[in-house]
């Protein structure tokens, strides 16, 4: 391209010079960092995606525990890279569901809710087809603490898998090319006294995708029943390492509940920035920050869907030990039966790469475990 950029042609060339193949390996890029992002797994799953029927488990809920009720959210992906000041992307590359879960009913002393993600690309739609994607899930347990109903968290439990990604730039994804994908799963615990993680690493040579997880979901388990981790952590938290037995998914909503209540009450929003909160994965410490916070009149989705008054929150994630950031925003409906629940997650992994999801609200369905 030699230093001159133009708006695309309808064939998808510029000045005669494919954009396909930057465009499908940043993707691939960006989708890596999606799910590192989204990155929280458990146990026991049965749900339908997208009409194929999934089903593993593991023996992470108690048998004392109510049954869960789900809410499924399904999603659409477009992902855009940057060229200059031009913004150049494709719609419904990939897609997925977020799920929150909650117990069936409240327990005299305990109560139990978490959240569930499937999210990935689209190989036949991805140029390239370049296949990207995992499976996420983390419950928090919380103990009754009063009649008023108020809660403490006791631990949290964050399993699931995903396609592991090397790449840290653009170079690197296209020298990855692979016919044999590399799966990573872990399972993670965080109690009030310490963290352990377990991780596993398994291969497949199976073109399975996001729309079809339950041989690499059965295969996962089989590992995690059967086969020694990879690699193990432990923190031990006698001296404080942490304040809150949290996950990362659960330190998001913690964070999201604060603003959803700010509205509600009709309190300024402007209190909540600079908000930090500490949470655990793989038995490693990171802050979440609130960098930006600010309600929308209305805003209007890839697919023309408009919402009103939906709030922005831009989250930011930080290693404590190395340092490392990412950032992440959530746009969130505040009304309706849609209020909490994000209307598009957007994620900026790199200055020139961004991903996006797009609630899809004709698919919003609930069920049961």
């Amino acid at each position: 391209m030699d230093g001159q950029r133009s708006l695309p042609n309808e064939d998808g060339t510029y000045r005669g010079v494919m954009i396909s193949n930057t465009f499908s390996q940043s993707l691939r890029l960006g989708l890596g960092c999606l799910l590192l992002t989204a990155a929280g797994l458990t146990g026991t799953y049965s749900a339908s995606t997208e009409g194929t029927g999934t089903s593993w488990s593991l023996p992470s809920i108690p048998s004392s525990a109510s049954e869960l009720t789900r809410h499924d959210y399904q999603y659409r992906m477009k992902g855009m890279v940057r060229l200059l000041i031009f913004w150049i992307g494709r719609d419904n590359v990939g897609g997925g569901r977020v799920s929150l879960l909650k117990a069936t009913k409240k327990e005299e002393s305990a109560w139990i809710d978490g959240v569930e993600v499937l999210l990935g690309s689209d190989p036949e739609k991805v140029p390239g087809g370049h296949n990207r994607w995992g499976y996420a899930r983390e419950l928090a347990f919380w103990h009754i603490a009063d009649n008023a109903g108020s809660r403490i968290l006791e631990h949290t439990l964050f399993e699931g898998f995903m396609i592991r990604s090397f790449e840290e730039s653009l170079d690197e994804v296209e020298e990855g090319e692979d016919e044999t994908s590399v799966y990573e799963g872990i399972v993670c615990e965080v109690e009030k006294t310490g963290a352990n993680s377990k991780i596993w690493r398994f291969q497949s040579s199976e073109e399975d995708t996001y729309r079809n997880p339950d041989r690499i979901g059965n295969e996962y388990i089989s590992h995690v029943k059967t086969a020694s981790p990879f690699l193990e952590r432990v923190i031990d938290n006698g001296v404080d390492e942490y304040e809150r037995p949290q996950g990362f998914f659960t330190a998001v909503r913690r964070m999201s509940d604060d603003a959803m209540l700010r509205i509600e009450n009709n309190s300024p929003l402007s209190g909540l920035k600079g908000a930090k909160q500490e949470y655990v994965y793989s038995s490693k410490l990171f802050s979440l920050s609130l960098r930006k916070v600010k309600l929308h009149k209305n805003l209007k989705l890839t697919s023309g869907e408009e919402f009103e008054k939906v709030v922005e929150l831009q989250m930011e994630t930080k290693h404590l030990e190395s340092g490392k950031k990412h950032r992440f925003i959530l746009y969130m409906a505040t009304s309706g039966d849609l209020r909490g629940i994000p209307v598009r997650i957007e994620d900026q992994p790199r200055w020139w790469l961004k991903v996006r999801l797009d609630l899809e609200t004709e698919s919003v369905i609930a069920d049961n475990y």
